[in-house]
């Protein structure tokens, strides 16, 4: 039997702003308020991520800490929330190091092409990795391509990441114009997980819901909302991230997933041996 579904919310991502959809937040009370509608709707975890004033993507740890505690005034411990350290080619490991050292929050997000570029990054990383599993904290590893899996086995294999099962995305596409992602490209990066690691997806465009209907039915876990797609399975443009998680939570229904109470996500984005 399946696990209880992880339903993951990424509302607003590092690029997309108010002028690509008006429903996308960008201050600490626009994405609390749309972590609450998320949450009414069957959200149990968000992907976060926060914006400095002129709407443009930050790792900034005095604006993280400003927003999570506007959402925590709204929300309380009834999300997950899994904050993201993407460098989107303006901030470097070292910086993505020092935002989760300096914040210590519960869970992040972290791509393995950006942690563990090279040998001496990799080295940091790992000191890192090994620093937060120790904290009982919650690392989700991104990749991006089947190869990028076998990458991870490998960083698994010689010790630069602890052994055990580990929780990693799968970005079924790339972060440019008019991506649209399709399903069949799960079945690559399932076939290249050989180490059996619990997995997430996230897709691009109109068939983001087709993928995670494919990734609910085959066991894995799904991040859907206005950071990867606006669009619904027809082709319309969705009124909000609220809508997205409503059409998830009827995905998940139709192919019998339970969706997961928050105690069961954040146990299921943890790592184990």
């Amino acid at each position: 039997m399946s696990e209880p579904l992880v339903l993951m919310v990424a509302p607003n991502g590092a690029r997309r702003t108010k002028a690509d959809h008006p429903a996308i937040p960008v201050t600490p009370e626009e994405t609390a308020e749309v972590a609450l509608q998320c949450l009414k709707t069957g959200a149990n975890a968000i992907h976060f991520h926060v914006r400095d004033g002129e709407q443009k993507h930050s790792l900034d740890t005095g604006l993280y800490r400003e927003a999570l505690s506007v959402l925590s005034e709204r929300v309380g411990d009834q999300l997950v929330v899994q904050v993201t350290t993407e460098a989107i080619g303006i901030y470097t490991p070292a910086e993505q190091r020092a935002l989760v050292r300096e914040l210590k929050p519960s869970s992040i997000s972290m791509a393995v092409k950006e942690f563990f570029p090279n040998q001496e990054e990799s080295k940091a990383s790992s000191e890192l990795v090994y620093e937060y599993l120790e904290a009982n904290c919650a690392p989700q590893f991104i990749v991006y391509s089947p190869e990028e899996v076998t990458t991870f086995n490998g960083l698994c294999d010689q010790g630069l990441i602890p052994k055990g099962k580990h929780n990693v995305l799968f970005v079924l596409g790339r972060y440019t114009d008019n991506q649209q992602s399709d399903p069949k490209d799960l079945v690559s990066f399932v076939e290249a997980n050989e180490q059996d690691h619990r997995w997430s997806i996230c897709a691009f465009g109109s068939q983001e819901r087709a993928c995670a209907a494919l990734a609910m039915s085959l066991g894995g876990h799904v991040r859907l909302g206005f950071e990867n797609s606006l669009w619904r399975a027809d082709g319309t443009v969705a009124r909000d991230n609220a809508q997205v998680i409503e059409e998830g939570v009827a995905l998940a229904e139709l192919l019998g997933r339970k969706i997961a109470t928050v105690e069961e996500a954040g146990q299921l984005l943890k790592s184990s041996k």
